[in-house]
């Protein structure tokens, strides 16, 4: 009458045993690209320097040098021991 085997199954699960497998590689592949390109654009310069606050304190150390309109409204700051 009907053939009750389980190899349909077996057949069946490791089918989609290599899809997942496929799509992980597919999903890796996406990810390390744009994770290099993350940190290429994610470069530092820093310099001795000072920052000076709203409240008129200064603040001597290392500043990260950028160029452009982003460096006028914003900066980092490593604190250090160095005086200029």
């Amino acid at each position: 009458m009907f053939n009750l085997s389980a190899e349909p199954k077996v057949k069946l699960r490791e089918e989609r045993i290599r899809h997942n497998n496929y799509r992980m590689k597919r999903l890796i592949l996406l990810i390390i690209p744009i994770c290099l390109a993350e940190f290429s654009f994610s470069q530092t310069d820093y310099r001795k320097g000072f920052v000076i606050t709203n409240a008129r304190d200064t603040l001597f150390g290392l500043v990260d040098y950028r160029e452009g309109v982003k460096s006028y409204r914003s900066c980092n700051y490593k604190s250090s021991k160095l005086k200029i």
